[in-house]
Formats: structure tokens, C-alpha cells, sequence
């Protein structure tokens, strides 16, 4: 976890040099995801509470409920924390983190981003497909050069044929 951007860095690390220069990350902030999950599941919104220690450092601890029962039929409540930092956003959102692992398990969920898969097998079919053309192109290309050369053997064999019969 970057201390300064608050970004995983198990997510960019999988981007190659070229995906990294050219990409533009935009940070979805683990509370938004939390808030969501809870609301899929019909859970009641999170509460965070955050401390700030003597030497400045912001501690959040969250507290929800999954939506598995307990051994004597509610809800469990669960208390969460992450880690200390002296950025209050980044503190927010490890601890958020922490608390989405929890709910994949509890829910036996995982959180991931469908659009951005369906749009990575599109731009790889489409890299496909632009190739497919491109050989195309060169193949009528060759083709064309090919049936000019025909047409023209064709011209000159009947311009000959027709200079013999006069």
C-alpha cells in the first residue's frame, strides 16, 4: 500500500511498464465498495469511528454486520481496523479493506469489476481483428498486383494475336 495515494499496489504491480505510463488509475475508495456490499446484501450502513493517538496517528476501527447468522440466530456484528497512518484516508480505507475480506467470506462473494473484464476481451478481440484485416489488405493487396499483371499479359498477348491476323 503506497502511503502517499492509498492505492493497493498489488493492483498496479500487475500492469506492465507500458499499461502502467499509459493507464490513468483512478482509486475506488474501499468504503464505497463496503457501503455497496452492505447494501446488496440488505445489511445496515457501516459505522466508522476514528481515534487520532497522541503522535498524530489516525487509528478507524468499523463496525457492521454480515449477513451470516450467529449461533444464536442474528446477525453477527463484526469490529474491524486497519492500519494506523497519518493520513486519515488511507487509514479509512485499509480498514474498509479489511472489512470487504471479511464480508467475501462471510458471503462467499467476490468483488470484482465485470465492465473492465468484458472491455479488456473486447479490446483484445478487436487487436484480432485488426490484424486480421491488415493481412487481409495486404493479401488483395498482392491479389491486386497479381491480376494486373494477368490483365495486362491478356492486352498484350490479343494486341499481338491481333497484329499476326491483319
Amino acid at each position: 500500500m503506497s502511503e502517499n495515494s492509498g492505492i493497493d499496489d498489488s493492483v498496479t504491480s500487475n500492469l506492465s511498464y507500458s499499461e502502467k505510463k499509459l493507464q490513468t488509475i483512478i482509486p475506488i475508495r474501499g468504503r464505497l465498495v463496503l457501503d455497496y456490499m452492505l447494501e446488496h446484501f440488505g445489511m445496515p450502513v457501516a459505522h466508522y469511528k476514528q481515534e487520532i493517538h497522541p503522535d498524530n496517528r489516525i487509528y478507524v476501527t468499523i463496525t457492521f454486520q454480515t449477513p451470516s447468522l450467529s449461533c444464536h440466530g442474528s446477525p453477527n456484528v463484526i469490529n474491524t481496523s486497519g492500519v494506523e497512518s497519518l493520513d486519515g484516508a488511507l487509514a479509512e480505507h485499509t480498514t474498509a479493506v479489511s472489512a470487504i475480506r471479511i464480508m467475501e467470506t462471510a458471503t462467499d462473494t467476490v468483488i470484482g469489476d465485470a465492465s473492465y473484464d468484458q472491455l479488456r476481451k473486447v479490446d483484445k478481440e478487436n487487436t484480432r481483428l485488426k490484424r486480421e484485416v491488415e493481412l487481409l489488405k495486404q493479401l488483395f493487396k498482392h491479389m491486386n498486383i497479381k491480376t494486373k499483371k494477368l490483365a495486362r499479359g491478356w492486352f498484350w498477348s490479343v494486341r499481338r494475336m491481333f497484329s499476326f491476323s491483319s
